[in-house]
């Protein structure tokens, strides 16, 4: 009986398991820019398979790096009642800050890395 039970627990977890990764998802490019000064930014960001509908509070960080050379990462921190979210961002360079997005994507965001004000665009996103 044990071994039937483990087969079946076997069974469930490898077919929730394809479940997750067959799950349908694509990339939303990300772009940005300093106000002030000439620095740029551009990224990736896999929403995952619920995509930005559920505030994207389960996909992946939005992965990102600026045209000076530091890698960033914007983990989502929450999620505005249209849609939109907010990501605490962190840089290699050792900047931090936050950005919050006026709803799912296509979406435009304000905020700061560091000193500096920040705009950023998520582009048009399609279920893949």
């Amino acid at each position: 009986r044990h071994r039937v039970e483990t087969g079946m627990r076997s069974i469930w977890l490898a077919a929730a398991a394809v479940l997750v990764l067959s799950g349908c998802s694509s990339t939303i490019t990300l772009t940005g820019r300093a106000t002030t000064t000439d620095e740029s930014f551009a990224g990736l960001y896999d929403p995952g398979p619920f995509g930005p509908e559920t505030g994207s509070l389960i996909g992946s960080p939005v992965l990102f790096t600026s045209s000076n050379g530091p890698r960033c990462e914007g983990k989502p921190s929450g999620a505005g009642s249209n849609g939109g979210m907010t990501l605490a961002i962190t840089c290699d360079d050792g900047r931090t800050g936050t950005m919050a997005f006026d709803g799912p994507a296509p979406a435009h965001g304000k905020g700061m890395i560091g000193k500096d004000e920040v705009v950023m665009t998520l582009a048009a996103w399609r279920r893949g």
